[in-house]
């Protein structure tokens, strides 16, 4: 991917404005269950924009964190910083 993850943090960003976090919720866990780890990677993004309710944050540490492919484990740990300035 010519400029990695950034086209895919730009849409998260884009549709976490866009949708309600019920909505952005729901794409997420979706999205998380796709072969295609571009797919993956998205939906962690999307997480860790709702990472401060617990159930994300949990999903987060409890599923993704066992993901194998190391670009989505790369946006996990992306999705932890985000959670960390959100919490402050």
């Amino acid at each position: 991917m010519k400029n990695g993850f950034k086209l895919i943090e730009k849409q998260a960003k884009i549709d976490y404005d866009k949708y309600t976090n019920l909505e952005i919720k729901n794409i997420a866990y979706r999205a998380y269950k796709s072969e295609i780890y571009q797919v993956r990677m998205y939906s962690v993004f999307l997480l860790g924009y709702l990472s401060k309710n617990k159930e994300e944050l949990n999903f987060l540490r409890d599923e993704v964190s066992k993901d194998e492919n190391w670009r989505v484990q790369e946006i996990l740990a992306k999705s932890f910083n985000e959670y960390c300035s959100r919490i402050g």
